[in-house]
């Protein structure tokens, strides 16, 4: 079933503008869908638009946008790159790019001086995006890099580089010199022959001199500061770390101006692809790359520089057999460097070396120090959460705590206030691993001042809270013990509700209730209500603002079932997802009566496995037509939202009510009497959990085709997904009436009389079982991996939804919901 209906919009075809950019039969806009359209010159044919380098990379700010919206943004450019326009993918989200049946929508990129389109992104390196961003902010002026304008589609212009000016210039694509015609160009300006390769621009260079001299091709790239030179090819020459002496540019040594980087490099050209040129040569130089004539013109615009810091680290980390992992030479670089562009790198260098080498605890200090003498006063504290996931990647948690440690140094002087806090949880949980648990409660109490509802810091707390009272009780401390398990529950409670800490958090609960319980405790017994009060004002709610009054004109004999599917990890809180359709639920719930109404739940195992998904819920999901967890479905004929932000959960609570009053007056119900009787028993040596008994009785017309249904829900379950939902609402658990079908489609009607009477028998542990074995299939197939969490059936919870369906239209003819008999009194023995 499909909630929402798609509109079809065709794509118009757009044209180059009339200015006459061409598309040149080397651009790769000539046979790709990835082409500039409909560029616009704001004024004239040319636009000069201001760059900045930051951290090696050159960045434009410009606005992207799209009919629906408009960003503004941060771009790198990337001359060397065969890719148009990457795009992070919150930004595409943001911009709306692309259809719901996933055709694209242009995407026009707003430059000072010019403006054009780009018929569809390419996917952009989120994780490496945002970490830039995040770094550089202060100089990105707090606006996001969210994408790189790559050299397929700077392919379509005429391009100068004029980083001296601090600009970089487009054109339309010059027209061919005139035959017989030969050009002239400003006397501080050397012309250069290329070709094309593959979309990127070749220059002919020599390296070396005399005997060993080597000749061949670079490309001209943008993408990163150091010019590169093939690693291969530096140790031919003898020089593995890139210092070739003379490399020869038309009538210039770059070699006076550059240090080569020893680099893989990933092209191909005919004559010998020797590396790739960077940011560093073109702050040297104005180059304006002409396509259509072949021609690079090149004017120096700074003096010659060699960098020495660029050389000699280069010279730490390369030698005859390739990279080298050379502590000694990386401390000796630093110690003469320790300010340079390269700083930084090689300090990152250093440690990743020293961790590699299972250096001892003062070498790996020393290393530490390095990376935050290195690092930017104000981002030392972020920086230290880098350096610890080094020492855990490696396997070192008691050296974490020394990055964590000495990262907090700098805590007060960071610019994400944030990091301090983060840095105080992650020492405090390694120090609690390591069996240092006065110190880790130190760092988690610190945390837990700047982030009180952190799942990760309620957790570790909880448990240096129970590792306490265990001493004590062992001690005979029983009073005492009592009070820090009381703590230990307390803060389980707190990161039960959060995903990353949720699931480890409701096993802790269970475990300490139950030593609660052996201490003396008086509390209530663990269950979905006692936690559900304890995190009142902590979670999303939604309530209804009234209640639902029958009359005889809005209800006749019909109970209206609905049926929401869902699923704990689709979506989050912030983002929206399950969360919208959940707390809508919550609103019906309140509103409606089980006289009026019935609901029930069920998990799907997309996009994640949740430990509630079942062959119950997989079967409904394909009777109804149903892909994607995100609908209500009003008695199998009316599909409703079942997803959305957390503030949208009014307008879905508004519109399926709306649905319910519509489908109440219904006279298909009046021809039946449908009728449940059950009964909860308690344990047993056959069934150890308890077992549900009883029996559903149906009165109607014989000649109709139908099923009975008898669903097994429980009324909350606790299971603390992505998606924001803790406490999950008639939750479908097990059809009662497998063994008078052999499958979830329940009970045929095959009536005597008129009337059929089916009876049901299932122990708890059994419906349990059936689930557990549902998810193991699952995982077996591909879809996932889930921990089997709230997988145990609650008999406080316990309720039966019966339903009858017409087989030739599926529609829900009528339902009824009855709690189990024994339920009152067994919640009372448990307060």
């Amino acid at each position: 079933m499909n909630l929402r209906s798609l509109l079809h919009f065709p794509v118009a075809l757009l044209c180059c503008a009339s200015y006459g950019l061409s598309l040149p039969q080397d651009s790769p806009a000539a046979d790709t869908p990835y082409t500039v359209l409909n560029a616009r010159f704001v004024t004239g044919n040319l636009a000069r638009f201001p760059v900045q380098i930051v951290q090696d990379r050159l960045v434009v700010t410009c606005d992207v946008s799209t009919a629906a919206r408009r960003l503004p943004a941060n771009l790198f450019i990337d001359f060397e790159s065969p890719s148009t326009l990457e795009l992070h993918n919150k930004a595409a989200q943001g911009l709306k790019s692309e259809r719901e049946n996933g055709s694209t929508i242009p995407i026009t990129v707003h430059l000072p001086g010019l403006e054009f389109q780009v018929e569809r992104r390419q996917i952009g390196d989120d994780e490496y995006l945002d970490h830039f961003t995040k770094w550089h902010s202060i100089e990105l002026g707090e606006v996001a890099v969210i994408g790189t304008l790559g050299g397929a589609l700077l392919a379509d212009f005429h391009v100068t580089f004029d980083l001296a000016a601090g600009e970089v210039i487009l054109e339309p694509r010059a027209q061919l010199d005139p035959e017989g015609v030969t050009p002239t160009f400003a006397t501080d300006t050397t012309a250069l022959d290329i070709n094309i390769k593959d979309g990127m621009v070749w220059m002919p260079v020599s390296l070396g001199e005399g005997n060993s001299a080597m000749s061949g091709a670079m490309a001209l790239g943008s993408g990163r500061y150091d010019s590169t030179l093939d690693s291969d090819v530096a140790s031919q020459l003898g020089h593995h770390a890139g210092d070739v002496g003379l490399v020869a540019l038309a009538d210039f040594n770059l070699g006076d101006y550059l240090a080569l980087r020893p680099a893989e490099v990933p092209f191909v050209h005919p004559d010998g692809a020797l590396g790739v040129t960077g940011l560093g040569f073109l702050e040297h130089f104005r180059v304006e790359v002409d396509r259509t004539n072949r021609r690079l013109l090149i004017t120096p615009t700074k003096p010659s520089s060699f960098p020495d810091a660029d050389l000699a680290y280069f010279q730490a980390t390369w030698d005859a057999w390739g990279p080298r992992e050379d502590a000694e030479a990386l401390e000796a670089f630093l110690m003469a460097y320790p300010e340079e562009r390269l700083s930084a790198e090689a300090a990152t260098a250093l440690l990743e070396t020293r961790l590699i080498q299972g250096a001892q605890e003062d070498a790996v200090q020393k290393a530490l120090e390095w990376a935050s003498a290195t690092s930017p006063e104000d981002l030392r504290a972020t920086a230290a959460l880098e350096w610890m996931e080094s020492c855990s990647a490696f396997g070192f948690p008691e050296y974490l705590v020394l990055a964590g440690e000495l990262g907090i140094k700098s805590g007060r002087d960071d610019r994400y206030p944030n990091a301090v806090h983060e840095l105080h949880a992650k020492v405090g949980e390694t120090q609690l691993e390591l069996g240092q648990g006065t110190a880790a409660w130190k760092h988690l109490l610190a945390a837990a001042f700047g982030i009180p509802e952190d799942g990760r810091v309620n957790l570790g707390l909880g448990r240096y809270y129970e590792s306490q009272a265990e001493e004590l009780a062992a001690a005979g401390d029983t009073d005492r013990a009592l009070g820090r398990y009381r703590r230990a529950f307390s803060r389980f409670v707190q990161a039960s509700i959060k995903a990353d800490s949720g699931p480890a958090a409701i096993e802790a609960l269970a475990r300490v209730q139950k030593r609660m319980a052996s201490a003396g405790s008086d509390q209530a017994s663990f269950s979905v209500d006692l936690v559900e009060r304890m995190i009142a004002g902590k979670v999303r709610n939604f309530g209804a603002a009234t209640k639902f009054k029958a009359t005889d004109e809005n209800t006749g004999t019909k109970v209206v079932l609905v049926e929401f599917f869902t699923n704990a990890f689709y979506g989050t809180e912030e983002r929206g997802g399950a969360i919208g359709g959940a707390l809508a639920q919550e609103g019906l719930m309140q509103h409606f009566s089980d006289e009026h109404v019935a609901f029930l739940s069920y998990h799907l195992p997309v996009p994640a496995l949740d430990p509630m998904t079942n062959d119950l819920a997989i079967v409904r999901a394909e009777e109804l037509g149903i892909t994607d967890p995100n609908v209500q479905v009003i008695d199998a004929v009316d599909g409703q939202p079942g997803a959305g932000k957390w503030r949208q959960a009014e307008a879905i609570y508004d519109r399926t009510r709306k649905a319910i009053l519509a489908r109440l007056t219904s006279d298909a119900s009046d021809e039946f009497e449908l009728d449940l009787t059950v009964e909860y028993l308690a344990p047993d040596e056959e069934n150890p959990q308890g077992s549900v008994s009883g029996w559903v009785a149906l009165d109607g017309p014989e000649y109709l085709d139908m099923h009975v249904h008898c669903v097994l829900a429980e009324r909350g379950v606790l299971f603390p997904g992505a998606s924001g939902v803790v406490v999950h609402r008639m939750v479908a658990r097990a059809e009662l009436l497998t063994e008078h079908s052999g499958d979830q489609h329940g009970a045929l009607w095959e009536p005597d009389a008129g009337s059929m009477e089916v009876t049901f028998d299932v122990g708890l542990h059994t419906v349990q079982a059936n689930n557990e074995a549902c998810l193991d299939r699952l995982m077996d197939e591909g879809a996932g991996t889930v921990r089997k969490l709230s997988m145990e059936l609650d008999p406080r919870q316990l309720v039966v939804v019966a339903f009858v369906r017409d087989d030739s239209t599926g529609e829900v003819l009528q339902a009824v919901v009855v709690e189990p008999d024994g339920l009152e009194e067994l919640r009372k023995q448990s307060e």
